[in-house]
């Protein structure tokens, strides 16, 4: 090893051993390697032979192979198509698609917060195309990703937390909803639920029993059955104690942002009467007008 790359060696050693010492890894199993990106050598290696699960890791190896691929100007579009033609009257005489490919940002993340800013944008554009209401289905595609929803080992628990929400191409704030949960009105009453956003897809079952003090922590357990949409609060709730926020994945994502849009496109500023009817289908596919949808939009 040159002493340019002994030096860069000690550095990176340096800089990582006090995180690894620190008590609260000591329970742990710490490995790392770090490689020098013009001629690969090892600067630094901590159990880089041994297997790990990635975790979150996988991530940076997931973007990486992204960029890779579509390079970092590449941009995920989300798109409504039509085979339907609109007449004089602006109505829309067929199906109408809301096409996903990948997004992982139709969300609040980059409009202060407001979570359907996107789905907002695409009805403004549809009504501003002449579009004022729809006599065919509104058709959720997520066909560009195959395959399972889910991880094959993912555990039982996991489907209704944030972290467990299904893989889609056609995803809406990241899958989730934030279930806000209040103490009821009197001792003895189920709690408050609040969703948001607000949808038809998932319902809350308020099981839940308010407790007068002093009453010991919050107690209480979240559950939903894979291939539910039926999210169950179950436990107790101190009486005076803070709302809690909950943010709790959703079943079936393409049907949840579908529904969401639904109710951006229905909006009374954007449409003189109900602008979309609803018919939630997963699979563009078996539809009769996909295959020319298909030819003049793919990719």
């Amino acid at each position: 090893m040159s002493g340019r790359s002994a030096a860069a060696a000690g550095r990176w050693r340096r800089s990582v051993r006090p995180s690894t010492s620190r008590a609260a890894a000591h329970s742990a199993f710490v490995g790392a390697e770090v490689r020098r990106l013009d001629d690969g050598r090892v600067l630094y290696a901590q159990n880089a032979e041994k297997a790990f699960a990635p975790a979150s890791v996988l991530k940076l190896v997931t973007t990486a192979a992204a960029l890779d691929a579509f390079g970092p100007d590449e941009r995920p579009r989300t798109t409504l198509e039509s085979a339907a033609s609109i007449d004089r009257d602006g109505r829309l005489r067929g199906d109408l698609y809301l096409v996903g490919r990948g997004d992982p940002n139709l969300s609040g993340r980059f409009s202060d917060g407001r979570v359907t800013a996107a789905f907002d944008e695409l009805a403004d554009q549809l009504v501003g195309a002449g579009v004022r209401s729809v006599e065919g289905r509104l058709v959720g595609h997520e066909g560009l990703f195959s395959g399972s929803r889910r991880g094959l080992d993912w555990s039982s628990g996991r489907p209704v937390w944030w972290y467990g929400a299904e893989v889609s191409a056609l995803s809406f704030n990241d899958n989730c909803a934030s279930l806000r949960v209040a103490p009821g009105t009197v001792v003895g009453a189920p709690v408050e639920l609040g969703l948001t956003p607000v949808f038809r897809v998932t319902t809350g079952s308020s099981r839940a029993p308010r407790r007068r003090p002093p009453a010991r922590r919050i107690s209480s357990s979240c559950r939903r059955e894979l291939g539910s949409s039926v999210i169950r609060l179950l436990g107790s709730y101190r009486q005076g104690g803070e709302p809690r926020t909950l943010n709790v994945a959703v079943e079936d994502p393409a049907r949840y942002a579908t529904t969401v849009f639904r109710r951006a496109a229905a909006e009374p500023r954007r449409a003189r009467d109900r602008c979309v009817e609803t018919c939630l289908c997963r699979c563009l596919r078996a539809c009769a007008c996909w295959a020319r949808i298909s030819a003049r939009h793919s990719g």
